[in-house]
């Protein structure tokens, strides 16, 4: 071991303290992650095309979980220098591993929020596009995906003699890192936070909506007439008429 490893790497007591708290780690992200699919798949009233991303998602989760434990092993001194500083195929799978399932996942988040945005805010579009097939489809396109990002680094990884350690930044270039990775990283986000925020635009409308249907239809509701622009409902109640108008977004 050379002075620049014995100075990068914790002590024995921390690396061991750590690699309890991810083993424990691993055993309930794969604890959670399969009773969701198991649940799913026995329950009739939860098969639906909504929790097929559920289910996809969780199986990432899961293969996160069980490949935490090799992960683990990364954190303990003694076999950091012996398997990931000494063959450099395995610094490469940690560090592909990483980002190919945080790009997996955010690809799945991708796709439930735009399933989402279809639901509710364009509900006749999504009984139009989404099928059994449609759903499998994307599913398929977010695990392609993954695997994009999963893959490169094995090709483009530099085997730099004067790496020491594993190092991401040192091993993998720069595209790769940050404009790559990143970019799709920021795009998906702002896919997600931009779905959402429609979304909760729209459940407020309705939420508005329906508490003005309700205020009207307490009284006696004598007229209602549809326009273009909005429904007109008239009531008479102790010889007074009540009008209101709900516009049409």
């Amino acid at each position: 071991m050379t002075a620049n490893q014995t100075e990068i790497l914790p002590d024995d007591l921390l690396g061991e303290v750590l690699f309890a708290i991810t083993l424990i780690l691993s055993l309930v992200v794969c604890t959670a992650n399969s009773l969701t699919i198991v649940v799913i798949w026995r329950t009739t009233t939860l098969r639906t095309l909504a929790n097929l991303y559920v289910v996809s998602l969780a199986s990432v989760d899961l293969l996160v979980g069980l490949f935490l434990v090799p992960l683990s092993l990364f954190i303990l001194p003694s076999s950091r220098v012996r398997l990931y500083y000494r063959h450099i195929y395995l610094c490469v799978f940690i560090n592909s591993f990483n980002v190919g399932m945080i790009a997996n996942s955010l690809a799945h988040l991708t796709v439930i929020s735009v399933d989402r945005y279809l639901y509710i805010v364009k509900p006749y579009l999504y009984q139009r596009l989404v099928s059994f097939r449609s759903v499998l489809c994307c599913i398929a396109v977010a695990w392609v995906v993954g695997l994009c990002y999963m893959i490169p680094p094995y090709f483009v990884f530099r085997n730099s003699p004067s790496a020491s350690y594993c190092d991401a930044t040192q091993l993998l270039p720069r595209w790769y890192l940050f404009y790559f990775t990143w970019t799709g990283y920021f795009t998906s986000a702002c896919i997600i936070l931009t779905m959402f925020i429609i979304v909760l635009r729209t459940a407020y409308k309705h939420q508005r909506r329906i508490h003005a249907w309700k205020t009207v239809s307490s009284s006696a509701l004598d007229i209602v007439q549809e326009f273009r622009f909005g429904t007109l409902f008239v009531s008479k109640k102790s010889n007074h008429w009540k009008c209101m108008l709900i516009k049409h977004e």
